[in-house]
């Protein structure tokens, strides 16, 4: 793994895996995601995927257009299968892992703790895929069973 320094203010750092597959852009966009735009940081604070994007790829969005561009960017990127992939491999070097949460989960439910822990874990749950999501459907009017069939299909390709 190679060091590459990205000057922001203190002269902090991240690795970058060459490996990843990753350019470095959205290598720096899964850190400042992750670290919340705070490069060098140990501490997770899941960012806003918008700034992270626009910080990454050195988009300035005071206007509208250029902000809904990087709004839209970012979400195509959040989506990605390598980006959720290296996204979980920095948590995990990190030594956020199912033991680690886990025990925040079960501090959460012993202490009643802020959001920002909730909206953490179930991001960290979802990247590790340790929840499914499930809609079940019943038709109770079949005159209209046939197009909601076709919206189902519709919605089992996605």
């Amino acid at each position: 793994m190679k060091e590459i320094k990205k000057r922001k203010k203190k002269n902090k750092h991240i690795k970058i895996d060459l490996d990843s597959g990753l350019t470095l852009k959205m290598e720096l966009f899964c850190n400042y995601y992750l670290f919340g735009g705070k490069l060098g940081s140990k501490k997770f604070i899941l960012g806003n995927a918008t700034m992270s994007y626009a910080l990454a790829f050195g988009i300035e969005i005071k206007d509208k257009k250029r902000y809904q561009v990087a709004q839209v960017s970012a979400s195509e990127l959040l989506l990605k299968p390598i980006i959720k992939k290296r996204m979980r491999k920095v948590l995990y070097e990190n030594g956020f892992n199912n033991d680690v949460v886990d025990s925040r989960l079960l501090d959460i439910v012993k202490t009643a703790s802020p959001k920002d822990s909730n909206v953490a874990i179930k991001t960290f749950n979802e990247l590790q895929k340790r929840i499914e999501t499930t809609t079940n459907v019943v038709i109770v009017d079949q005159d209209k069973k046939g197009s909601l069939n076709k919206a189902l299909e519709y919605l089992n390709k996605k």
